[in-house]
């Protein structure tokens, strides 16, 4: 059996066991209310809080769809979307220890119907809008204007621009299956829905969305911790654990551990198959501990700053439990994976910080609120923004050397020799696939390279490794790891890169 039939086998049961838990569930819905909810419900709506969210999901639509013209945005949109669009195949991504199953199942469905890459601007825009109506239903315990405030701070804040800026970023859709989840929860505490049922949907689509992305099961099972110690905050301080022996005894009575529940089926879905904590992908970054803290400086400033101003605070409550979530995700992401941060503010591993106190804001006093959230929108546009500009230039500048590089290739062979061979495999199946012919020769030897049989064929084809008397050659003419790519194309006999 393939591990893909595997996972939806193992899906369907997950399910199934989940409804059933629903079913025999005792939770006590009444208690999970909010109890000014009724109030709530009669605040008049503030003319200039719904400006500033139209204005705000405007602009966030317009930046992230703005470069989002072709495949070029970005080398993962070059590899992935693209392999689709060429293999025209639906698949679950489980590789190299990777278990991100879920993960661009959306794109090759719409690259398949519709064939065209317009169809996947057109799918985040609808995606974003269909995020936000959500999100508006789902935080109905938040008084209307404040909502308001709510979303637009998240519309304009940095990692959703980034997370709709290629289809390439699942992170949208965990957010998406997240607020879904709140929604139906929201639904069986208010009676519309009938509670065992509402909490059925409510915790399958939690489970659903740790597929999307290995790292999101720190953040919720940080979540789920942390409610446990909020509701028993009292009883764990004086050392009264006849509170452990009740979730025993009763497990389904309590919200909190139904949905681990969920968790602890991803756990073992992800060794049955294949998942690892320290995949292949993690072992070949290089960059030192010091490059990593500086290229994640805005996110470690910022965290620090909430977690100082949460212990001074000295309450422990449900936006502090939102916050403090965030801290095991975003430190796996700069130690563990050590991936690739803010070096042009849109980092995507870091966003829940972003909606956590977004969220913490629109809850403090009205005297605070004035001016925290004008404050907060005005540094998140400005961070967005500058983000925006030099996304766009590196954009722009590796836009220009790819045109000039598929020109070149309906004529001759083009030479690749790039430090990182994941880039230059990417670069140079995007190259072919708009070229439509030619050939491509990679001077530096690497198991990535030519391995795609859809797209090497009579027309466009692969070579390794053999040296060229003349011709031009596409490199990266960087001096050092800390500057900015400077994709280059240069006139050579051959050229050879240790």
């Amino acid at each position: 059996m393939s591990s893909s039939a595997a996972l939806v086998i193992f899906l369907f049961a997950s399910l199934v066991l989940l409804y059933l838990v629903s079913q025999f569930s005792s939770v006590n819905f009444s208690k999970l209310k909010i109890s000014d909810e009724p109030n709530i419900k009669n605040k008049d709506v503030s003319i200039a809080a719904l400006f500033l969210l139209l204005i705000s999901c405007v602009i966030s639509i317009c930046l992230s769809t703005y470069n989002f013209t072709d495949f070029s945005v970005d080398y993962d949109s070059m590899s992935v979307q693209l392999n689709f669009l060429i293999k025209d195949e639906i698949k679950f991504q489980m590789w190299n220890g990777r278990f991100f199953p879920l993960s661009h199942v959306d794109n090759a469905v719409i690259l398949k119907i519709f064939k065209s890459f317009s169809a996947l601007k057109v799918y985040l825009i609808l995606h974003f809008i269909f995020l936000m109506t959500l999100a508006y239903f789902a935080f109905d315990f938040i008084p209307k204007n404040r909502r308001f405030v709510l979303l637009a701070l998240i519309a304009i804040s940095p990692p959703i621009v980034n997370i709709y800026s290629s289809a390439i970023y699942s992170e949208r859709n965990i957010l998406l299956f997240l607020v879904a989840s709140t929604l139906f929860l929201r639904l069986g505490i208010k009676e519309v829905l009938n509670a065992k049922l509402a909490l059925f949907f409510s915790v399958s689509l939690f489970f659903i969305s740790l597929y999307f992305k290995e790292t999101t099961i720190l953040y919720l099972t940080s979540f789920l911790g942390l409610i446990f110690i909020l509701k028993n905050f009292e009883a764990l301080k004086a050392f009264d654990y006849k509170v452990i022996s009740d979730y025993i005894k009763k497990p389904f009575a309590y919200v909190e551990v139904i949905f681990l529940l969920p968790c602890l089926l991803w756990f073992l879905s992800f060794f049955l198959l294949g998942g690892e904590l320290n995949p292949e992908y993690v072992a070949k970054r290089d960059n030192s501990l010091t490059e990593y803290v500086g290229e994640n400086l805005i996110e470690l400033a910022l965290i620090s700053t909430i977690a100082v101003f949460m212990t001074v605070r000295a309450r422990f409550d449900l936006y502090t439990v939102l916050i403090l979530s965030c801290i095991p995700m975003v430190l796996y992401c700069l130690l563990v994976s050590q991936s690739m941060g803010a070096y042009n503010t849109f980092t995507y591993y870091n966003y829940l910080i972003y909606l956590a106190f977004s969220i913490y804001i629109v809850c403090t006093k009205t005297s605070k609120f004035v001016i925290i959230a004008p404050l907060t929108y005005i540094a998140f546009t400005l961070i967005t923004i500058s983000g925006f500009l030099e996304f766009t230039k590196e954009v722009n500048k590796r836009d220009k050397v790819v045109r000039h590089a598929v020109e070149i290739i309906k004529h001759e062979t083009l030479n690749i020799n790039l430090a990182e061979p994941w880039k230059e495999r990417n670069l140079a199946r995007f190259i072919l696939y708009k070229a439509g012919q030619g050939n491509i020769n990679h001077l530096t030897k690497h198991d990535l390279f030519c391995k795609d049989t859809n797209l090497y064929n009579v027309n466009t084809s692969c070579t390794i490794g053999e040296q060229p008397p003349s011709g031009r050659s596409l490199i990266d003419a960087k001096e050092s790891s800390a500057q900015p790519e400077a994709l280059k194309i240069i006139n050579t006999k051959y050229t050879q890169r240790d």
